[in-house]
């Protein structure tokens, strides 16, 4: 008798943490965010100086990183993982702290790791 009452309790954890998994980001991250020190395969780089983030509707972002001209990507959150179509890689957020968000990701074989401060509203 006690093995159905375990797999029952079990399968209630699981829907109980496993879909608490994305929300602890969702609205630490909506906004728009400016990188104020990024590092290329571990090296500071300065060609990213004007480069943005912008996170809104939950599930849309923007960033001029790859194109100047800011291109929007569909993103869902995962955890700590942000993951957009297949044409900007996926991003790892390291630490979200008040105002400032630490990320990183690959892109045509470079390592990126970058700082973001967010933006307030004026």
């Amino acid at each position: 008798m006690q093995k159905p009452l375990t797999k029952i309790v079990l399968l209630v954890l699981t829907f109980a943490f496993g879909s608490c998994s994305n929300s602890g980001y969702n609205s630490d991250i909506q906004g728009k965010w400016k990188v104020v020190k990024a590092q290329r395969n571990g090296r500071h780089t300065s060609t990213l100086q004007d480069a943005y983030f912008k996170f809104w509707n939950m599930d849309t972002m923007q960033t001029n990183l790859i194109n100047k001209n800011a291109d929007t990507y569909p993103y869902t959150l995962g955890g700590s993982k942000i993951n957009t179509d297949e044409k900007f890689p996926e991003i790892e957020i390291e630490e979200v702290k008040n105002d400032s968000m630490t990320i990183n990701f690959e892109y045509l074989e470079y390592y990126f790791s970058l700082i973001l401060v967010k933006e307030t509203a004026e």
